[in-house]
């Protein structure tokens, strides 16, 4: 089995690395998080961030206006699954707005 790594790197103040931590600043690669399948889309914002893999999104990092889509306005510091989208195939990020297209 196959095993899709995710890594990050940079300021991680809110989460936005996916690693788990709350760190100032990462200068080298990270691990954050593994999927079962491909990631076959990726957008990050500034403080955010939001993947595709096996057609469902999950996003992580700051999250003060709900902009991750995850049901509150807690940090993330994980990749997390948005359980109501299926079949997704992009997602695009912004400074404070989640667009997301789905076929």
């Amino acid at each position: 089995e196959k095993t899709h790594e995710l890594y990050c790197w940079g300021r991680g103040y809110y989460g936005e690395l996916g690693d788990g931590k709350s760190t100032a600043k990462v200068t080298t690669p990270t691990q954050a998080s593994l999927f079962s399948s491909p990631v076959t889309s990726l957008s990050c914002g500034s403080e955010s961030a939001c993947l595709v893999s096996g057609g469902e999104v999950y996003c992580w990092g700051r999250n003060q206006y709900g902009q991750l889509g995850i049901g509150n306005t807690l940090a993330n510091q994980t990749p997390t699954k948005l359980s109501v989208l299926k079949n997704v195939t992009d997602v695009v990020t912004f400074r404070d707005l989640r667009q997301i297209e789905q076929w």
